[in-house]
């Protein structure tokens, strides 16, 4: 009963905390654009775009610094090319980022702001057969840098108040900007061997090399977002 009881103490003491002695936390949720230009992206998409979705939380965690924000996010994106009418190359990519973000107001609720952090490319490229059955795949990650310019354009509902910060509200932003990753090896994507006769014994088959694969490139977001 005691643990019982402690715990629905420690409840009513969260509660109990006011809204304004927690650190304002921004849920954002939108649409992300890679433009990747390098020859070597046609392995696996002949439209030179990486699109998908993004996702991200930022929390101011300084009082005094009421500009400065700390933003986690990341992108999922997906594409596939033809591969020599045979197949295709399919890729899947998530891109991580941890990033400082200082936002300043323009006029009214119009906003600016600029980004800039760490990033961590996780792609998983795939060999598939015309029936779109996986025959290989490699998983690689490599650390990377990016950064992005924007505008926000913010509602407050009455009583949420308005500051410099721009910390309550809900509204779009939209922003522009450059990610550089190092080439990604993607060089032991082995087909499974073939066996023709189940007494034969198995044929050896090399793995396939399909070389570096370049993600860099400019980005481009659109998103919603949460302030509160």
């Amino acid at each position: 009963m005691s643990v019982v009881r402690n715990a629905l103490l420690l409840a009513a003491l969260a509660l109990a905390v006011p809204a304004a002695a927690l650190p304002p936390v921004e849920l954002q949720i939108g649409y992300a654009d890679q433009i990747v230009t390098a020859r070597n992206f046609d392995l696996v998409d002949g439209q030179d775009h990486l699109s998908g979705m993004g996702f991200a939380v930022s929390v101011r965690p300084i009082a005094r610094w009421p500009r400065l924000w700390l933003q986690l996010d990341e992108q999922y994106a997906t594409t596939q090319a033809d591969l020599h009418q045979a197949g295709a190359t399919a890729l899947q990519a998530h891109d991580l980022g941890l990033s400082a973000l200082y936002r300043r107001r323009l006029v009214g609720d119009l906003s600016w702001f600029a980004r800039a952090g760490a990033r961590l490319a996780i792609a998983n490229v795939a060999l598939q057969d015309q029936g779109g059955n996986t025959l290989s795949s490699q998983l690689t990650a490599e650390p990377g840098v990016g950064g992005a310019l924007g505008l926000e354009l913010a509602a407050r509902p009455m009583g949420w108040g308005a500051s410099d910060a721009h910390d309550r509200g809900f509204g779009l932003n939209l922003e522009v900007g450059y990610t550089w990753f190092p080439d990604l090896q993607f060089d032991s994507l082995a087909p499974p061997t073939p066996n023709p006769k189940p007494t034969s014994a198995p044929i050896a088959s090399a793995p396939v090399a399909l070389g570096p694969l370049t993600l860099s490139g400019l980005h481009i977001g659109l998103n919603a977002f949460l302030m509160f």
